[in-house]
């Protein structure tokens, strides 16, 4: 049998430590004018970001164990909404419920 594919963030912030699919849902938590410094947005508040998962992992953290890359596991995952079908809103939408009670 084979496992489920699980989701793995290609950019991660520094500032914050969240993980993204992609640098579009990267670049969709940063605010602030480019030439000044940006500051980084809570997903929760941004309504073109969505969980892809929260069941995913990173490897590429940067830390190092003996030698070998440590892999975050699990991390929640952010995507682009536009990127998403609405199996996954429900599921944001769900999560953003939880978050503000």
């Amino acid at each position: 049998m084979v496992g489920e594919r699980r989701v793995t963030c290609r950019c991660h912030c520094a500032g914050c430590g969240r993980h993204f699919t992609s640098l579009e849902a990267f670049d969709l938590h940063r605010a602030g004018d480019y030439a000044e410094r940006r500051v980084c947005v809570s997903p929760f508040d941004e309504s073109r970001l969505a969980s892809a998962t929260e069941d995913g992992y990173c490897a590429i953290g940067g830390g190092y164990d003996d030698g070998k890359p440590l892999t975050l596991d699990p991390v929640t995952v952010w995507v682009s909404s536009r990127q998403i079908g609405p199996e996954q809103r429900a599921r944001f939408a769900a999560l953003t419920l939880g978050a503000t009670l």
